[in-house]
């Protein structure tokens, strides 16, 4: 199964297995869900742990990230980590705190590399 990405995802995993790094996207097909999965490569060539990232509620059929924003998203965590307080969010509370709490993420991601506000984490 292929992906594109503009399609909407509710979530996208990285992991290793098997001496090899993961990439496992979720989408809605139809009424119910389905996983891509691809290769990365030897996972010695990648030294950022695993990764989650929500882009959605597949109980409701809501959508907040699509497949390319996730990629995005894995890219930045990757190459440049996360803020201590990215996503600070218990993991109790609903998709939707989780999604403002990713949002603000973004903004403050984008602020960073456009200079307006500095930050020790940088």
């Amino acid at each position: 199964m292929a992906v594109s990405n503009d399609e909407g995802s509710c979530l996208l995993r990285e992991f290793n297995r098997n001496s090899l790094r993961w990439q496992q996207v979720i989408v809605l097909r139809g009424d119910s869900l389905a996983e891509y999965e691809e290769v990365m490569g030897p996972q010695d060539s990648y030294t950022f742990g695993p990764i989650n990232i929500i882009g959605g509620d597949p109980g409701t059929g809501e959508f907040y990230e699509t497949v390319g924003s996730l990629r995005d998203i894995a890219d930045t965590m990757r190459f440049h980590g996360n803020a201590d307080e990215a996503y600070d969010v218990e993991p109790a509370k609903t998709p939707e705190e989780w999604a403002n709490a990713y949002h603000e993420e973004r903004e403050r991601r984008e602020e960073l590399s456009k200079g307006t506000i500095w930050s020790a984490n940088q």
